[in-house]
């Protein structure tokens, strides 16, 4: 018995060394970082990071009333936050994994290629994509900030905006996938975009104004 409690402890102090070392590879940013190379980042709460070519193996997590700039940097995975103040994503950034943005401020993510999708949800503040390249789904849902995707972006998959309250544009946009913006109030502006398959409309509170846009499968919205 004394030697399977031994054994038990051991295993514990394992694990627990384990969760300590992994918690150490989280660099704690709290102002400017360079070109240099860590494992996950961590925005601690009410801090401001800047990330100037900085590679990022794993994630970055912004956290609640804290600030992210990355400009020119490289991020293995994620950009993940709840409760942020801002985020900015810019100057050629390139996320492999998702930016997924949730009851915070403002966010902006231009001139930047994302491999995965852009999640905006209940968020306060303008919520914004421009000039950028994201290879999966471009999403807004419950947001109380304005919507602004705007631009000359691509987007691989759908373009998605369901139950906004701030207001709503999205322009001059490219999507292989629908475009579909469903139960949303503030104002809605749709234009100048090419949609591969759907464009789909439900449900909106206030006027659409719709122009100039090239839809490859059904229409399903107009303006009213």
């Amino acid at each position: 018995m004394k030697k399977l409690g031994m054994t038990f402890m051991l295993a514990l102090v394992g694990i627990l060394m384990g969760a300590s070392n992994a918690m150490a590879d989280d660099f704690q940013c709290t102002g400017t970082v360079g070109a240099i190379r860590v494992e996950n980042v961590n925005v601690p709460p009410g801090a401001s990071c800047t990330l100037n070519g900085t590679r990022v193996q794993g994630n970055v997590f912004v956290r609640q009333a804290a600030s992210l700039n990355a400009n020119g940097a490289r991020v293995g995975g994620n950009i993940q936050s709840e409760g942020y103040n801002s985020v900015l994503v810019q100057g050629g950034t390139r996320v492999t994994g998702s930016i997924q943005l949730k009851k915070g401020g403002t966010a902006t993510v231009t001139d930047s290629f994302i491999n995965g999708s852009v999640q905006f949800e209940e968020n306060r503040g303008a919520s914004t994509t421009s000039n950028s390249s994201i290879g999966a789904s471009l999403q807004a849902y419950k947001n109380t900030g304005r919507v602004d995707f705007r631009g000359n972006s691509f987007v691989g998959d759908n373009i998605q905006t369901y139950e906004n309250t701030g207001g709503t544009n999205i322009s001059n946009n490219r999507t292989d996938g629908n475009l579909q913006v469903y139960t949303s109030s503030g104002g809605i502006s749709i234009t100048g975009n090419t949609i591969a398959e759907n464009f789909q409309c439900k449900d909106n509170q206030s006027p659409l104004v719709e122009s100039g846009n090239i839809v490859g499968g059904e229409r399903e919205c107009s303006s009213f």
